[in-house]
């Protein structure tokens, strides 16, 4: 009987144990389901382009750059891809070279070009301009090559 006993109390004191640990853990988990809260209240971060404006952007994968001339001669570039496709989104001659492209390089009309870029909303969010590579791609691919290797970002 005394070996019964025994072996009741070594099981009651690893139930303790493991009671312990359960209870810690569930602390733990609530705090962690605090944190995530909180998280979820923050504002969602934009960028801030030193005038003081915050900018909403969209990054989107870009499969071709327009080349085209506008009516006063200038040469026009348009970023289309998903979603786009139809109108592009302005893409401005000095931002090029940030994208890894040499305007000298682009023919008229479509050019083919793979890369994820980022273009700043207007405030009805519209997008109003490509402003370089998306972080989540920094390596372009162009079927024009041009110097990729001063890439800023």
């Amino acid at each position: 009987m005394s070996d019964a006993i025994k072996i009741l109390e070594a099981q009651f004191k690893l139930l303790q144990s493991i009671d312990q640990s359960l209870s810690r853990l569930v602390d733990q988990v609530f705090e962690l389901s605090e944190v995530v809260q909180q998280r979820k209240e923050l504002p969602a971060a934009s960028p801030s382009y030193g005038n003081g404006k915050v900018y909403q952007y969209i990054d989107f994968f870009c499969n071709e750059i327009s080349s085209s001339i506008d009516d006063n001669g200038n040469p026009a570039y348009k970023a289309k891809g998903f979603p786009f496709t139809k109108f592009g989104v302005r893409l401005w001659p000095e931002v090029l070279p940030k994208i890894g492209l040499d305007p000298d390089s682009l023919q008229l009309g479509p050019n083919s070009f793979n890369a994820m870029l980022r273009a700043v909303l207007t405030d009805e969010g519209t997008p109003k301009k490509v402003i370089g590579l998306s972080p989540k791609d920094a390596q372009p691919q162009a079927s024009n090559p041009a110097n990729t290797e001063d890439i800023p970002f």
